[in-house]
């Protein structure tokens, strides 16, 4: 069953590296977020207005070149998450996303900063790095923890544009029942929550029909932004009526106005659930496992 092609030859690299997925934007964990966003549309009672993932529980990466099989969705997705779907303020997005941002900084054997190809310094590897879809996010790591992020837009169903949060508005937010539950440490989450399909078949699905070629770039930048706030300016967006990979955008002098509202630091608490991917989930995971079997015998 795990050599079936889903697709039979992938046009590009969905990378799944953990320096890559557990600390920015990658192709594959815009894959794995659009693949919630869609469901997301019609799978449950209201349509999603944005779709994450922590980017520890996205484990393999897909070859190029190669045909994409179950079993390769598999080892991207082995933790049997399904897709949950709560509600949440945008004080709640603001929030989450500080807490995604909030990682030290990497640091070379100098003591040094490690920088992006931009300039920027990157973030150290945290399984509770959101990959996301419906969303842009403006941050500067060069910001403290918790002051990070400069401006979100959410996408805007109706018009394609994307639209500043607005931080007493509700959203629909789709993710997994781990992250739904206010697990790796994402506390203002949590709630009631419509339960979905499991997201390696959502993942799957999406797959059959998506143009992998608009996901070419491994680390594109485009949806959690990295950049200098001393000369950030927020981009003005053209309507699009495709996936949120495909947006493209000009830009425009941003008013100081609208970076001051995104500076109210996150409350966090690492006292929550085991972090996806880790060890100790892994070993709960196998341990439930354990228990079913003994529950048959």
């Amino acid at each position: 069953k795990n050599a079936v092609e889903v697709v039979s030859n992938s046009p590009v690299e969905l990378n799944g590296d953990r320096e890559n997925v557990r600390v920015r934007e990658t192709n594959l964990g815009n894959v794995v977020a659009d693949s919630l966003y869609q469901y997301g549309q019609t799978g449950f009672s209201h349509p999603t207005d944005i779709a994450v993932t922590n980017g520890g529980g996205l484990r393999e990466t897909i070859a190029k070149g190669k045909p994409i099989t179950k079993g390769n969705v598999i080892a991207v997705l082995p933790f049997g998450n399904t897709i949950s779907q709560i509600q949440v303020t945008g004080q709640q997005v603001l929030d989450m996303f500080e807490k995604s941002l909030g990682s030290i900084l990497q640091v070379d054997k100098d003591g040094k900063k490690v920088l992006d190809e931009n300039g920027q310094p990157l973030l150290e590897p945290s399984g509770g790095f959101l990959q996301v879809s419906g969303v842009k996010v403006y941050y500067d790591t060069n910001l403290p923890s918790g002051k990070r992020v400069l401006a979100i837009q959410v996408k805007n169903r109706t018009t394609g544009r994307y639209d500043l949060l607005d931080l007493a508005k509700t959203y629909y937010l789709a993710t997994n029942d781990f992250l739904a539950a206010g697990g790796d440490g994402y506390t203002m989450l949590g709630g009631a929550r419509e339960e979905g399909p499991s997201m390696d078949a959502a993942f799957e699905e999406y797959l059959k029909t998506a143009d992998l070629t608009q996901y070419e770039k491994i680390n594109p930048n485009s949806r959690t932004i990295s950049v200098d706030s001393k000369t950030f300016s927020l981009p003005a967006e053209t309507p699009q009526t495709n996936v949120p990979a495909n947006d493209a955008t000009t830009n425009v002098p941003l008013t100081y106005e609208v970076a001051g509202q995104f500076s109210k630091k996150a409350v966090v608490s690492e006292k929550a659930l085991p972090n996806t991917g880790s060890e100790q989930s892994i070993f709960l995971l196998l341990m439930g496992m354990v228990a079913g079997l003994a529950g048959i015998l």
